[in-house]
């Protein structure tokens, strides 16, 4: 299934929450018990379940990147191989267990249990590696990128060989050096338990706590003036989570540095703190003021029909108008798919021979805007969202805006970076 070439608007653009908004919406595990969100995750899962087959659809190849090597196919089918094994074991162990822990004494179910647990960790072993891998494509040497980092968060069922194939495909695509944070899998069963413990109890996991470390130190660091953050699925739980603490912890000046992108996103709320204000002019003795985002881009990606952001990003922005998620959505209408480079990367920032992007498709396709749920009320007609407090007007952003008529080129920044561009 893929989008149909005589749409007119083929990507469903969601704009960034206006600051209105933003003042009167929160991080949902303010508002609800872990209990009640579970419930509300299981929901959302059941309710997308449709779209499970499409998941790996269309099934293709990664495409080639000049100056990096093609991606072997035995080394993917020995991974999908080992996950897919991992996750029929314990589809079929988890719920054995209950009928083993009535039949058997209890000393030999904890037995039982032991050898469980070592036959998947086995399994999972042979996928596991460092927690932080680098690209190790030979790249040219630019000044213009010594003060960059960028950092990419990979999401379930990826072993540490299949991030460092990313790692190297990212490196290669847009000509910087890329850190990997390895969310190492547990089979897939386990992977989406772990994802909704993080998202119901904001459960900081090895992972997360590993991106904080590096995040911190690198936005902390005087020589670095960029820190760009890309991650796929389960990553965007890890990333919303490590930036988390990060505002309460760094300076605005340090969070100012940072630009965030995902792709196909879980996570089921994004902040971003309001930690300074521009002043406006000032109009029939109103002052208008403008909340400036501590993180100046963010931005997400999706598949119109990829279960897992319909579970996230999809479901936190448009049905969900108490909800707090930061940053501007992309929506590739029509289309399926989940797998980060062939699903994502591929389609949406295609590269012909000489590393530079190709014309037309997804960049150039014009955005049909999808408003948000919002909580303030707007005048008929008038396109600006405004709340009064204290003979201050706040206003919306200009970048939030309409943008009708305008192309995801024309909207989106990640692009720029491509072939070694700047912004």
């Amino acid at each position: 299934m893929n989008h149909d070439d005589d749409d007119t608007n083929k990507v469903i653009y969601i704009p960034h929450q206006s600051n209105a908004d933003a003042r009167l919406t929160t991080d949902r595990a303010a508002t609800k018990s872990p209990f009640r969100l579970l419930l509300v995750d299981i929901a959302i899962l059941f309710k997308n379940l449709r779209y499970l087959p499409w998941v790996l659809t269309p099934i293709r190849s990664p495409d080639s990147i000049p100056g990096v090597p093609p991606t072997s196919k035995w080394h993917k089918i020995r991974d999908y191989t080992l996950v897919s094994i991992i996750s029929l074991v314990e589809v079929i162990i988890i719920p054995l267990s209950f009928l083993v822990f009535l039949a058997l004494p209890g000393l030999v179910f904890c037995l039982y249990i032991a050898l469980v647990c070592l036959l998947v960790y086995l399994f999972e072993h042979t996928m596991w590696g460092p927690l932080v891998l680098h690209s190790t494509v030979p790249l040219p040497t630019s000044p213009a990128f010594v003060a960059e980092r960028w950092l990419y968060i990979n999401g379930i069922g990826t072993s540490s060989r299949g991030l460092q194939l990313t790692l190297n495909r990212l490196a290669g695509r847009f000509k910087r050096p890329v850190v990997g944070v390895h969310n190492r899998s547990a089979g897939i069963p386990m992977d989406v338990l772990e994802c909704i413990l993080q998202r119901c109890l904001g459960y900081s996991t090895t992972d997360v706590r590993t991106a904080h470390e590096y995040l911190k130190l690198q936005l902390c660091n005087d020589a670095v003036r960029k820190v760009v953050v890309v991650a796929h699925s389960q990553g965007g739980i890890i990333t919303a989570l490590a930036l988390d603490r990060l505002f309460v912890e760094l300076a605005a000046h340090e969070i100012a540095k940072l630009e965030v992108y995902t792709f196909g996103s879980a996570a089921s709320h994004f902040n971003d703190p309001h930690l300074s204000v521009e002043r406006g002019a000032e109009v029939d003795g109103v002052m208008a003021m403008r909340r400036v985002p501590g993180v100046r881009t963010i931005e997400h990606y999706m598949n119109e029909f990829d279960l897992v952001p319909r579970w996230g990003v999809k479901y936190s922005t448009s049905e969900s108008p108490n909800q707090r998620y930061a940053g501007r959505v992309f929506i590739n209408r029509n289309a399926t798919g989940h797998l980060f480079d062939e699903h994502y990367l591929d389609i949406m920032f295609p590269l012909r021979e000489d590393g530079e992007l190709e014309a037309g498709g997804f960049l150039d396709d014009i955005v049909e805007i999808e408003e948000r749920p919002s909580r303030v009320p707007t005048p008929e007609g008038d396109l600006e969202r405004y709340v009064e407090d204290g003979g201050i007007r706040w206003v919306m952003s200009a970048d939030d805006a309409p943008n009708g008529g305008r192309s995801v080129r024309e909207l989106s920044k990640l692009w720029r970076y491509v072939n070694g561009g700047t912004t």
